[in-house]
């Protein structure tokens, strides 16, 4: 069963902007060529929706959002991931307070992102994302993203078994780029 879920990796990416208050809107076309081949079908694409609270009225992405784009697309095109999500990324602080105060969470509570399966939605925390809250292995990028993929994989919200999965995920990656590198 989960194995068929997850056959058809999404590749593709379909980007979009959105400021508090605000829409919305697709990024310019020159950065989802970047992203997404242009025979990608639309229901194999994972979305990405950045919020900031900066407001660019020209159509420019802020630069958190760039930065923080240019770490998470890789860790989620590294494990295995579903069709048809979508991936709302707070790109500053501000934006993030907001999200947090939406969903009912106390500003500051220390969560780096939360997974919604019956929405097919995860909520990142940008910041999280370029300046690791501490040294704990659950605090680093990658095992954020990997921790929140594995919610979807195992559909379970039980936090031990998600993590202890995400971790086997990480590490098992890391041994594949060092055996790469050794001689």
């Amino acid at each position: 069963m989960k194995s068929k879920r997850f056959a058809g990796w999404a590749v593709g990416v379909a980007l979009f902007y959105c400021t508090f208050p605000g829409v919305c809107q697709s990024i310019p076309a020159q950065v989802e060529k970047a992203v997404r081949p242009p025979s990608e079908p639309a229901a194999s694409q994972t979305f990405i929706r950045l919020v900031t609270s900066d407001d660019k009225k020209d159509g420019r992405t802020a630069k958190s959002c760039q930065q923080v784009l240019a770490v998470l697309l890789p860790f989620i095109q590294a494990y295995p991931h579903p069709t048809g999500w979508t991936w709302f990324v707070a790109c500053d602080e501000s934006a993030w307070a907001q999200i947090q105060s939406r969903m009912g969470y106390r500003a500051g509570s220390g969560i780096l992102a939360v997974t919604n399966r019956e929405s097919h939605a995860t909520i990142v925390r940008g910041p999280a994302m370029l300046h690791p809250y501490s040294d704990d292995y659950r605090a680093q990028p990658e095992h954020i993203v990997a921790h929140e993929l594995c919610h979807i994989y195992l559909q379970s919200s039980d936090e031990s078994r998600v993590d202890a999965l995400a971790t086997r995920w990480v590490d098992a990656r890391r041994a594949k780029h060092l055996a790469v590198l050794r001689p």
